[in-house]
Formats: structure tokens, C-alpha cells, sequence
């Protein structure tokens, strides 16, 4: 939901530098250059806010597997413990 919402805000700023700038009186080429210089600026910060949830989703994979493999040890140990019984 987070990344959603991020996503939403970004695509809203965009659109509206983009429309800003396309309706100011200024040169075709220099309107043409602030556009893609925007456009790196926001695609610099979605690359950013994407690593940021991938980090967020590789750290709690990580956090999933160490206690999928307690589980799966502590199981083991019960098993043998109820064959020796």
C-alpha cells in the first residue's frame, strides 16, 4: 500500500511539472530540456523509492526463512524426541 501511495504522489508531481512547463512561454528546446531533466529527476527518485521497498521486502524474506527454519528444527527435535519415547 505504501509503494502505492508513493508511486500515486510521484505520477501526480510529474504530470503536473509536465503540464506547467509545456503551458510557460519559453522556447520548444528549452521547454523540450526542462522536461527531460524533470523526467530524470523523478525517474532518479522512483529507482531510489523501489530500492527502498525491495530492501524493506529482502529484509523481511530474510526475517520469513530464519523462523521457517526454526520452526522446521524445533519440529525435527520434537520428532526424534517422541522416537525415542
Amino acid at each position: 500500500m505504501n509503494g502505492k501511495l508513493v508511486l500515486s504522489v510521484l505520477a501526480g508531481l510529474a504530470a503536473g511539472a509536465a503540464l506547467g512547463i509545456l503551458f510557460a512561454p519559453d522556447k520548444g528546446s528549452r521547454t523540450r530540456r526542462k522536461l527531460a531533466n524533470r523526467a530524470n529527476e523523478y525517474t532518479d527518485e522512483l529507482s531510489d523509492q523501489l530500492s527502498d521497498i525491495g530492501e524493506g521486502l529482502n529484509s523481511k524474506l530474510g526475517n520469513l526463512k530464519k523462523a521457517a527454519s526454526r520452526i522446521v528444527y524445533d519440529g525435527k527435535g520434537k520428532a526424534e524426541l517422541a522416537e525415542i519415547k
